[in-house]
Order: C-alpha cells, then sequence, then structure tokens
C-alpha cells in the first residue's frame, strides 16, 4: 500500500490499521535518514514516545496481537536520532511473546 500520512495516522480502538500495508513503501521509497525530528513528525505525526536526551530514539507501533489483553506480537518502526535532532538511522523490531 502507498504511503499516506493521513491513513497512517487513523486508529480503530487501540490499532493502526494501514501502518503494517503502508511500511515497505515509506522505509523504500522515502529518504528518512537525515530527516530533522520536526520533519519526522510532520510526515508521521508524532510517536509513541518522544525523544530525550537520555534517549535519542524514537518509536511507531506499526502492529500489534493480542490474545486475550495480553499482547502476542509486536512490530515497531524504531528511530535512532542523533543530538542535533537528524534521523540516523532506523530499524524494524518486531516481537513474539
Amino acid at each position: 500500500m502507498e504511503f499516506d500520512k493521513e491513513k497512517w495516522n487513523e486508529k480503530f480502538d487501540i490499532e493502526y490499521s494501514n501502518r503494517n500495508a503502508m511500511l515497505h513503501d515509506l522505509t523504500t521509497n522515502y529518504d528518512l535518514i537525515g530527516f530533522s525530528y520536526d520533519q519526522l513528525t510532520e510526515l508521521l505525526g508524532n510517536p509513541e514516545n518522544y525523544a530525550h536526551r537520555d534517549s535519542l530514539e524514537v518509536y511507531y507501533k506499526v502492529a500489534e496481537d493480542y490474545w486475550i489483553i495480553d499482547p502476542v506480537y509486536t512490530k515497531y518502526l524504531i528511530f535512532k536520532i542523533d543530538q542535533d535532532s537528524i534521523v540516523i538511522s532506523f530499524k524494524i523490531e518486531e516481537n513474539e511473546y
């Protein structure tokens, strides 16, 4: 699915229903390395956390699956931000519990 800012931020209940489908387009067709923190949040909206002096990573929840009320799978897009607030790398992290 082609990346679209509005669809990226659409949330149904607690899930972002379009993010996983847009992830490949976003990470291959946008040159995210070198974005300022402000440019990143302009494109993707506010992350689940905010960069602080002690934590120079921000992340966006891409997908999450539950068993009853407990998460059994999560997928995040994580950006490493340098001290000048510039994106220096990103990764996709998946966890199964």
